[in-house]
Parts: structure tokens; C-alpha cells; sequence
């Protein structure tokens, strides 16, 4: 399906208008097939093989059905200039009710520049939502286009009932269950999604500008080690004793705002209890805690933890073992894998954060291992210039998912995340990373590279009622999430918990369901955050304008929380 960029002036009438996305096509059940054509650029060459929009079928897949095919492996590796030229579109843009609609626009050369915030339209007006309240509090039923990520409702609705989601299905599937009786109901207009899982991150630095470090390096302890970057860092290095909390909390209010429910990398501190949930820590999932952390190495394990480790492994106790590995492009960073077989720690459980350095032979021994891998491209080619060969590490079986790592080098957000990887992928690999695999790389396949996918990942009875909302503008609604700006998300929900949205939405509510929160302001536009729990302790009961404060009172230059706006 072909997506064109509105214009300002055009955004505000497509805002305003509305479009009834419960038309468009019947509710088959099963995902739309994706036509193979990148969107956004000239058709591909006919000697690249056609996308067939069907699911990654490199790993087995635990939580819901996926009914796409497998993967052949014959996607083409793109070479390694990453600055090729790619032709300009164009074609003649159509026109919608009047409004001119903008030619689609072309692929970027790779660097660590972050691709422009720009609205997407199929030319389809986005409906304004609409909220009649109920008397409980706890129970909402959601209506628009679902996307499982499995499976995709055209016309579709979702219940909550307490932190739970009880129902997904067709419009009317949900609202006959005597559980939706006296549910708030939201008529979103829009696309509902999973809340999305950035799968590693280094939460308390997110309040930090990005770094220009000015040069490229060959692994993570050159730039390290680098004054400039001590320079940089000095402000968290001297202030994180005293203000860790209020750090933490506004790195995962950041994820929040982007529709990031689960974030991986944040202080074990009951403080940050009230935001996204932590998958390495029990507290946020019922008291399971089969997770250990490395973020300092392989070379810091000794033989005794090595040991120790593996038995754990072996036995169930640890599931998934989250480890900084490869990072670089050297000989050095590569040697980690090895450093890492030799200890006795490659197996189902270990999840390797970058891998930058990897060769296949060394993904062919991951996925025999079935290990998996968190591919931050942003942070690794602001970095290094170069990033994980996910193609390979895809073709040998290897999990991967995708994450920001942090503000200093990634992306702000998981949304920015998700096109500057579709970036990468069309210049490296074409026909590889669809925008549906995308997708699943952010919620279902980050669950299971998590460890987590029984509870969250996807938008199924029984799950976690984690979720997010964004404008429905008549797109593929793979492509609708890949092209989605932060400014533009209009709800999310923690647990069945109202957490953030557009004050035209999060002010109908029923007001029992909204604590702690507060009005903001996102790119000119009113929207209200939930983030203090009041009465609690343990500084639980901060406001996000509180924390914003604590923060600027040693660092004047705290990044916005949505600091890039359409």
C-alpha cells in the first residue's frame, strides 16, 4: 500500500475531520499481505526478490499463531556501501478531499543522523476519538484496528478488565462478555497495538542530550576511555547518588510517551515502580525473576561465576541472561564470543546486547545455541560506523529484537528506533526487515528474546493489559507503527492503568481511574502523564514536573521528553 507525508496545514484537518477505519475491509482474522514493494521509495529492481510480508520464520515462535510462511533466505545482502544513491521519487501525487498529498520520500543513505519526524497518510482522515465512561474504573473496552501483532483486526476491540486483557476480537466479540458490562468505552478511531518493549536500554541516562563524539571508534572501551566522553558524562557520574530515581523515572516517562511499556536497563529501585515495567526484575511480573544482568562484560566473569552461571542455566533458575557483547568492530570485540564459549556460557539463555563484531560463523554457533540477540543500529553506527549483520544472525536462527540502548548515541525513543533500523535494512539487506518484522522486533519476538512472552507482547486474553494508540491514517498497519511519530501517540496503558494520552481522551475517563496525573505539553499539544502515585513513599509520589526540576537543577539542559516533533 503506497503512504504519502501530509503537510502541516493538511495534518490539522486530517486530525479533525475523521475517517471511519471500521469500512475499510472485512475482519479476516489474519494478517494483510504485504504487496513487496518498500514504501516510501521507487519500486525495487526486479532482480531483488519480492517480499512476501510473511513473519521471520528463523525461530520458533511460543506465544501467538503467526500465519505468514517462512522465510526462503533469499533476501539479497545489499552489499556494504551504505551511501549508495537511490533514485527520487517522481510520480505525481495524489490529492484527497482537496489536500495535496506529498510524494513519498526516498530512502536515506545510512548515517547516524536520525531520519526527519514526518506524518504518514494513506489517504484516509484519522477519526477523533471518543470515550463514553463507565461506572468502573477498572474496565475498558477499546475499539479500532488491532494489531496482535499476530493477527490483525480491521474493525476490532480489546477489554480490559483490572490489569488483564480479558478479550480481543472483532468489534462485538468483547462487548457481549457480562465482564465489559459497565466498562469505560474508547472509541479510538485509531490503531491499537501492544505496548511496545525496548529490550536494552540504560534508562537513568536518558535524560542526556545525544553525544558528538566527532570521531568513530573500534569497540565501546576506546570511546569510554575517551576525555570528551568523560567530559560528557560528568553530570550523571556526580549526581546519580542523590538523584537516581528522578533520573530512572524520566528515562522510562520518555519510553512511556513513545508507547514503550517494558523497558529493560533501569536501577532496581522501588521508586521507578510506578512506570514501565523492568522484565530483568520480578516485581513487575507476579514475582518471577529468572534474570541476571552483565552490562560490564564477559571479561568481568570468572571461572567460579562462570560456574555458577551455567548451573543455573542448566537447571531453569536463570532464563535469560542479558549481556554486553561485541560491541565494536575489532578483532578485540570479536574475541568476546569466543571469551564467552570458552566460559561455558553460550546457550538458550543468553541474550548478547549489540554483537556488532560478530562473523557468521559465529551466528551460525548462536543459533545452534538458540541465543539471542538486542540490535541497537542508531547507537552502533553513531559509534562505530557499522552495525550488527542481522541478516545473518536472522538466516541462522539467532532471535534478535530491537532496542535504542540510550539517549547519548541511540535514539530518544523506540519509535525513531524502528525507521532508523527500516533505514539500515533497506540499504544493507533488502527485502529482509519488513515492516511487519519490524514490528514483531519491538513486541512479540522482544517478549520471547525477554523471556517475558507469556505476560506481555502481544494483545491476548490473559496477558498484561499493556497497550498503546496511535491515529489511524488508512496505512498498512505494520507500516502505520514503523512510520509513527511520538507526538502523535494518543494513549497508553500500563496494566489497565491509564498512563498517558491526549487530554481529549484522558479527561473523559472516569476520574477514579486517573491518579498522579498531571497536563503536559508534547510538541504544542496538551497531553496528560500519570506518573506519581500519591500518598506513596520512597518517592513514589513525584510528579513528572517535580522530577523535571530535581533534573534541571544540576543540568539545565535536560533533553525534552519528546525533544523531535513533526
Amino acid at each position: 500500500m503506497k503512504r504519502f507525508v501530509l503537510g502541516a496545514p493538511v495534518v490539522l484537518l486530517a486530525l479533525a475531520t475523521g475517517c471511519d477505519a471500521n469500512l475499510r475491509t472485512p475482519d479476516t482474522g489474519v494478517p494483510p499481505a504485504d504487496t513487496g514493494v518498500p514504501e516510501d521509495i521507487v519500486a525495487p529492481d526486479a532482480s531483488e526478490p519480492a517480499d512476501t510480508g510473511a513473519a521471520d520464520g528463523t525461530s520458533p515462535d511460543t506465544g501467538t499463531v503467526d500465519t505468514g510462511t517462512a522465510d526462503t533466505g533469499t533476501a539479497d545482502t545489499g552489499g556494504t556501501d551504505a551511501s549508495v544513491d537511490v533514485p527520487t521519487d517522481t510520480r505525481t501525487p495524489p490529492t484527497d478531499g482537496g489536500c495535496t498529498i506529498s510524494p513519498p520520500a526516498p530512502m536515506q543513505p545510512v548515517s547516524a543522523a536520525l531520519l526527519p519526524e514526518r506524518r504518514v497518510t494513506c489517504g484516509c482522515r484519522a477519526r477523533t476519538p471518543s470515550v463514553t465512561p463507565g461506572s468502573d474504573a477498572t474496565r475498558f473496552l477499546l475499539r479500532g484496528r488491532i494489531v496482535t501483532p499476530a493477527v490483525v483486526h480491521a474493525a476490532g476491540e480489546v477489554l480490559v478488565v483490572g490489569n488483564l486483557i480479558n478479550c480481543v476480537g472483532p468489534t462485538g466479540m468483547c462487548a457481549s462478555r457480562p465482564e465489559a458490562s459497565n466498562a469505560t468505552i474508547i472509541e479510538t478511531g485509531g490503531l491499537i497495538y501492544p505496548g511496545l518493549i525496548d529490550g536494552h536500554n540504560h534508562v537513568a541516562y536518558n535524560w542526556l542530550p545525544e553525544w558528538v563524539a566527532g570521531r568513530l571508534f573500534m569497540n565501546r572501551y576506546q570511546w569510554q576511555r575517551a576525555t570528551a566522553y568523560d567530559t560528557y558524562i560528568t553530570p550523571y557520574r556526580v549526581n546519580v547518588g542523590m538523584h537516581e530515581c528522578a533520573m530512572a523515572k524520566y528515562g522510562e516517562a520518555r519510553a512511556i510517551f513513545a508507547g514503550t511499556t517494558t523497558i529493560q536497563g533501569g536501577p532496581n529501585r522501588t521508586c521507578t515502580r510506578v512506570l514501565a515495567r523492568n522484565p530483568e526484575f520480578g516485581a513487575d511480573f507476579g514475582g518471577v525473576d529468572r534474570h541476571a544482568t552483565n552490562i560490564l562484560g564477559i571479561s568481568t566473569v570468572d571461572t567460579m561465576a562462570a560456574a555458577n552461571l551455567r548451573r543455573q542455566m542448566d537447571d531453569g533458575s536463570l532464563t535469560t541472561y542479558i549481556i554486553h557483547l561485541g560491541e565494536g568492530i575489532d578483532d578485540m570485540s570479536r574475541a568476546e564470543f569466543t571469551d564467552l564459549l570458552t566460559k561455558n556460557l553460550l546457550t538458550q539463555a543468553t541474550v548478547m546486547v549489540h554483537g556488532t563484531a560478530f562473523l557468521d560463523s559465529q551466528h551460525m554457533q548462536a543459533g545452534a545455541a538458540r541465543s539471542r540477540i538486542v540490535w541497537s543500529p542508531r547507537s552502533n553506527v553513531a559509534l562505530y560506523g557499522d552495525t550488527t549483520d542481522v541478516r545473518s544472525a536472522l538466516m541462522r536462527g539467532v532471535l534478535v529484537s530491537l532496542a535504542p540502548d540510550w539517549t547519548p548515541s541511540g535514539a530518544p525513543d523506540i519509535l525513531q528506533e524502528l525507521r532508523f533500523a527500516r533505514n539500515v535494512g533497506r540499504n544493507r539487506w533488502p527485502g529482509l526487515l519488513t515492516d511487519r518484522k519490524l514490528v514483531e522486533m519491538v513486541t512479540s519476538d522482544a517478549a520471547r528474546v525477554l523471556d517475558r512472552h507469556t505476560l506481555i507482547g502481544s494483545l491476548e486474553a490473559g496477558r498484561y493489559a499493556d497497550l498503546m494508540v496511535i491515529p489511524d491514517t488508512g496505512c498498512d498497519p505494520y507500516s502505520s507503527l514503523v512510520d509513527a511519530v511520538a507526538a502523535d501517540v494518543e494513549l497508553v496503558m500500563v496494566g489497565g492503568r491509564p498512563m498517558y494520552g491526549t487530554s481529549s481522551i484522558m479527561r473523559a475517563l472516569p476520574a477514579a481511574a486517573l491518579t498522579g496525573c498531571e497536563d503536559t505539553t508534547v510538541c504544542s499539544s496538551t497531553r496528560v502523564a500519570c506518573v506519581a502515585r500519591p500518598g506513596a513513599s520512597d518517592m513514589m509520589n513525584q510528579t513528572l514536573e517535580q522530577i523535571t526540576t530535581e533534573l534541571r537543577s544540576f543540568y539545565p539542559m535536560v533533553l525534552p521528553l519528546v525533544p523531535r516533533c513533526p
